[in-house]
């Protein structure tokens, strides 16, 4: 099988090798180490003002966006409010771009392809894709970048998952609690369910020396990325705990520092209770990535929250525990336990927590030579987790799928 040269048709709504935000970063690594007998032609809606296709690995990426959607474009972002509106909810569908399902038919009908992949939860990905399979008889894999849980309430997503389950080959979840919940909902497709987790590249990160030993009496509580609503709620519950160590902790202003790096966050939008103003600094996002990454690593502790979502590990979650194993992680869900477990100094706080919460400061706090001792990250963690792990598993999987169908 490794000396045939496998097709892939890949639909995805955005990529970039240097804007690597959650919505592209799974398929740009997969693309970077998969092996050279795969070939991936990717089909992408993206600004029209950029090339309209590069090579990287071995692979095509085509960007396209119809005449009609830039038509809409410009008709509907004009300053009248409900054209706006419409713009917005017609954008998030992806509905006007379904013209450039086309060159998707026209492409694979002139070359040989053995398979397509495309990422969910882009709603209408999970359309084109019945499509394609429906027409042209390949290999559908679809890849469960975030759960369908957020949109459950909505009959339409509902009828849109068991379509995806039906007609797809194989349906990949980045956790195993995905998995597990599919399985329970689609039972007669068990063995169409897949588990392959998101990570860390390990060429993203600089190469560190010992860390830095910060003085004995500044911790520093670093917290990366954007913060919605329901993240929010959880740094409250962190700050109310923080306040409430003041207690026991006479000193506890004069230890610690917390420190938020995000575009436009305004200090009101965290509302930083009045006894930690002088604890908390707001920074504009990180310039690149060795900025970023160094943060990271001079931290004393990192802060990651979930998004309120049972089955989703924050992809930053990965690369934190790859450079600064002292993470606090609040969620509501015990899902990412699967990833913090190769991690004894990381702590899992469920949300409302407090003395959990209270215990987990404690040893930061009172433990930091501890904390600054040298990383080495354990070997299970780099064989599950590193990106080049993942992609030789995307690439057995579809090997499989390929050679089940016999489409080679």
């Amino acid at each position: 099988m490794n000396e045939i040269n496998i097709k892939i048709f890949c639909i995805s709504e955005e990529i970039s090798q240097n804007n690597l935000s959650g919505s592209n970063i799974r398929l740009v690594k997969i693309i970077k180490y998969k092996p050279q007998y795969l070939y991936f032609t990717i089909l992408t809606v993206d600004d029209a003002s950029r090339r309209n296709f590069f090579y990287i690995n071995n692979s095509e990426i085509i960007r396209h966006r119809s005449n009609l959607y830039l038509y809409a474009q410009k008709f509907f972002k004009q300053r009248n409010f409900f054209k706006k509106l419409l713009w917005f909810f017609v954008n998030y569908y992806s509905t006007i771009d379904f013209i450039w399902v086309f060159p998707a038919f026209k492409k694979i009908r002139i070359e040989h392809y053995n398979g397509i992949f495309l990422q969910i939860p882009n709603i209408t990905n999970i359309v084109y894709g019945i499509l394609l399979k429906r027409k042209f008889q390949l290999p559908l894999i679809f890849d469960l970048r975030d759960d369908l849980i957020n949109f459950q309430e909505r009959v339409s997503i509902q009828y849109l998952e068991r379509k995806m389950v039906r007609y797809a080959d194989a349906v990949v979840c980045a956790t195993k609690g995905s998995q597990e919940n599919l399985r329970k909902k689609f039972p007669d497709a068990f063995d169409k369910l897949f588990y392959i987790p998101n990570g860390y590249d390990p060429d993203d990160i600089p190469s560190f020396s010992d860390r830095k030993i910060k003085q004995a009496n500044n911790t520093v509580i670093v917290y990366t990325g954007s913060i919605y609503k329901t993240r929010l709620k959880m740094i409250t519950y962190f700050f109310e705990g923080i306040c409430a160590l003041t207690n026991e902790i006479e000193d506890l202003g004069e230890r610690i520092e917390i420190h938020f790096y995000s575009s436009n966050l305004d200090r009101k939008v965290l509302n930083v209770p009045h006894e930690l103003s002088k604890n908390v600094f707001v920074h504009e996002s990180l310039p690149d990535t060795n900025a970023y990454f160094d943060v990271l690593h001079n931290a004393d502790c990192l802060l990651s929250v979930n998004m309120n979502t049972p089955y989703s590990i924050p992809g930053k979650l990965y690369e934190y525990l790859a450079v600064n194993p002292h993470v606090f992680h609040i969620d509501n869900f015990p899902i990412t336990q699967e990833v913090l477990q190769y991690f004894p100094d990381s702590h899992y706080l469920e949300y409302g927590d407090m003395q959990g919460l209270h215990t987990a400061l404690k040893k930061v706090i009172f433990n930091k030579q501890e904390i600054n001792s040298k990383i080495k990250l354990p070997q299970a963690f780099i064989d599950n987790f590193s990106r080049k792990s993942i992609a030789l598993k995307y690439a057995e999987l579809i090997c499989r799928m390929v050679k089940r169908t016999n489409n080679v």
